[in-house]
């Protein structure tokens, strides 16, 4: 029954995988992606051990799990949301560890299931978020200028020296951008 709900899951998510093969091979912020499905596979296999010791207790509330999931799949999927559809994934895939081997299971591969998230490509609404870091790095530029001495002003992102202005570029906020 486990490999046939893993099959149908397969199979119902599969635009959201396209999707995010789709944004893995043509983003390079996603790079990294590829390998977090094996990076996941191994911190599981790493407590192999400990998963194997682990009393099995199906439990029939992963379906309040796994039904949600699936509803926001249906939904964002119809909605062309797909990065929320591969969230709902990730929780159908607690859902689906619940009801075929129980909440302390889940509570063991909890972690592995987070870090599946970190293959989900993530939308950048970049100068909300990086405006605030730039105005961090400037400052901070800044202050260390005046600390060694040299005469700086700063407007914003900008920092006047006597003779250049330098300004500080989205790729110094701390988020890579292409």
């Amino acid at each position: 029954m486990l490999a046939i709900s893993i099959v149908l899951m397969a199979i119902l998510f599969w635009p959201a995988f396209e999707y995010a093969w789709a944004k893995w091979d043509t983003d390079p912020n996603y790079g990294h992606a590829y390998f977090v499905p094996f990076a996941t596979g191994y911190l599981v296999w790493r407590k192999k051990s400990i998963l194997c010791s682990q009393a099995l207790a199906p439990s029939s509330t992963g379906y309040f799990l796994l039904a949600p999931a699936i509803f926001l799949h249906i939904l964002a999927n119809n909605a062309s949301l797909l990065r929320l559809s591969l969230i709902a994934f990730d929780v159908a895939l607690a859902g689906l560890v619940v009801l075929f081997f129980g909440w302390g299971m889940l509570r063991k591969v909890i972690f592995p299931l987070v870090f599946l998230l970190l293959a989900v490509p993530i939308p950048l609404y970049l100068e909300s978020t990086t405006l605030p870091m730039k105005l961090a790095a400037s400052s901070a530029a800044a202050s260390i200028l005046n600390i060694v001495g040299m005469s700086v002003f700063r407007e914003g992102t900008i920092i006047h020296l006597s003779n250049l202005s330098l300004e500080v570029a989205t790729a110094c906020s701390g988020i890579r951008v292409t």
